[in-house]
């Protein structure tokens, strides 16, 4: 099942600098594609210099594989700029070049670009092909723009290694092209620009409401972008300067395929729920539970919540995995309380919450949609600080203090170590939170729960999201399980 989101997006004075620490080199081929005949394509490729053609890094590999698949009348070097920034950040890209004239033969360019990952990874495994190395092995990420986009689609009903697809301003289908992503499970990203007079944003957001079987799916309106956001050049006298669009456009993209590749989507967060709402309202769809809880200081949480629109979300906070009954049924938790309610407004809730003194910085927190009378949803226990399962907490007898004893050497004998470079206090996805995932800003938070804005610019992971971007509504689900 699926988070079916919706963004929508407003810029600001901010600028993202969307460039990697890899230096990139490119080198324009072909290949015989089979059924797509010859294939003519820009490779993009951390390099050991910053020149056209220099040898591929080789030793600093291997790298996750990308596809990019241009538009109408599109060539390769329209998108050059985007494809050397993905490249930055560590990926093989694949700028596809396929020429089909005034006809529109997105077949060939899904089987094109399927022949151009296979040949990338076979020869990644050829120790005399100066492409040794270069590829990981593991399930690829393509991108389409406008008729690209379609030809996406097409692609995924061809080629299931391919899991995570960003659509850039996908163009209208005809008959039956969307029906492959009716049954994809993977990542996907459908970006419309406000602007867009070509492939408007009701067009593209027909596309992501195909995306329902999706493991996580998200549909961004950019406000003031037109159709050209991702190329080198945005034409027209879009609100939105040409290289804001492009920088946006690439730092979306880029921070996706980190947290897709990395399981980290920390960043989301900031994207979704820090940020001021926008003035349009639009809705979202979570079929799965979606948390991610973030410490701040030993007894405060900060929550982005998703779930169906207009249900509620009720946490608890325990010590530990175990079941403890509660009103909703049983949970996972061992003696869990609960600890704050959220209505999620447009299936997506932010804010705050505080917990018992005697789970400061032990706590394990669990959420439990009530998506009807008859029908409530757990998502997974997360333990927010990773300190393990620090065992149980003292029930006091009947009549006594209900203040329970700290377990003095709880934390040394349940911490478990953190991700490399990670914080437990700070960084809740660096803390075994596996099974969060991201929302979008909401005027609901809980009871005494403070509104989580914030302002100014910043970015994160490999290109980063300006956080001065007005936003609303959002994205990505996790596990989570029906109980009745």
């Amino acid at each position: 099942m699926s988070l079916l989101a919706v963004l929508f997006v407003a810029a600001t004075t901010c600028s993202a600098e969307p460039i990697g620490t890899y230096r990139v080199s490119s080198w324009d081929t072909s290949i015989d594609g089979g059924e797509a005949r010859t294939v003519r394509f820009k490779i993009h490729y951390p390099a050991v210099a910053d020149s056209y053609g220099a040898d591929a890094d080789n030793t600093a590999g291997p790298f996750p594989v990308v596809g990019f698949m241009h538009g109408y009348l599109g060539s390769a070097w329209m998108y050059t700029e985007t494809a050397d920034a993905l490249a930055s950040t560590g990926a093989v890209v694949l700028n596809l070049d396929i020429e089909t004239g005034f006809s529109i033969d997105t077949t060939r360019m899904a089987l094109g670009m399927q022949a151009l990952l296979w040949w990338v990874d076979d020869n990644s495994q050829d120790a005399e092909h100066w492409l040794y190395g270069m590829s990981d092995g593991g399930a690829w990420a393509v991108g389409g723009h406008s008729m690209g986009g379609v030809a996406l689609a097409e692609l995924v009903g061809l080629e299931p290694r391919v899991q995570t697809v960003v659509g850039y301003m996908p163009y209208e289908p005809d008959g039956e092209q969307w029906l492959p992503y009716d049954s994809f499970t993977g990542t996907a990203l459908m970006l419309a620009g406000s602007e867009d007079t070509t492939s408007t944003p009701e067009m593209v957001e027909l596309w992501h409401d195909r995306l329902a079987a999706a493991d996580r799916s998200l549909y961004l309106n950019l406000e003031g972008a037109g159709h050209q956001a991702v190329s080198n050049f945005a034409w027209g006298e879009e609100s939105m300067g040409d290289d804001e669009q492009r920088d946006l456009v690439i730092a979306l993209s880029a921070d996706l395929l980190e947290a897709n590749r990395t399981g980290d989507d920390t960043f989301l967060q900031s994207v979704l729920c820090d940020l001021p709402a926008p003035a349009a309202p639009h809705r979202s769809v979570s079929h799965r539970p979606v948390t991610i809880a973030q410490p701040e200081g030993a007894t405060t949480l900060r929550l982005s919540l998703g779930g169906l629109p207009d249900t509620e979300a009720v946490v608890f906070a325990g010590r530990g995995p175990d079941t403890t009954n509660t009103e909703l049924g049983p949970i996972d938790l061992r003696s869990g309380v609960e600890v704050g309610r959220f209505v999620l407004e447009d299936g997506i809730a932010c804010g705050a919450i505080e917990l018992p003194d005697e789970l400061a910085s032990l706590a394990w927190i669990q959420v439990a949609h009530r998506w009807s009378e008859a029908e409530v949803v757990l998502g997974a226990p997360i333990d927010v600080f990773g300190v393990g399962d620090p065992g149980p907490i003292d029930d006091p007898e009947p009549g006594e203090d209900s203040e329970a004893d700290e377990d003095p050497g709880a934390e040394e004998e349940g911490e478990s170590p953190t991700e490399p470079g990670g914080d437990a206090d700070t960084d809740a996805s660096a803390s075994g939170t596996t099974d969060e995932s991201d929302v979008q800003p909401s005027t609901a938070t809980a009871p005494g729960a403070q509104d989580g804005k914030v302002a100014g610019c910043a970015t994160r992971g490999r290109g980063g999201i300006p956080s001065g971007f007005g936003v609303s509504l959002g994205l990505l689900a996790l596990l989570g399980r029906r109980r009745r």
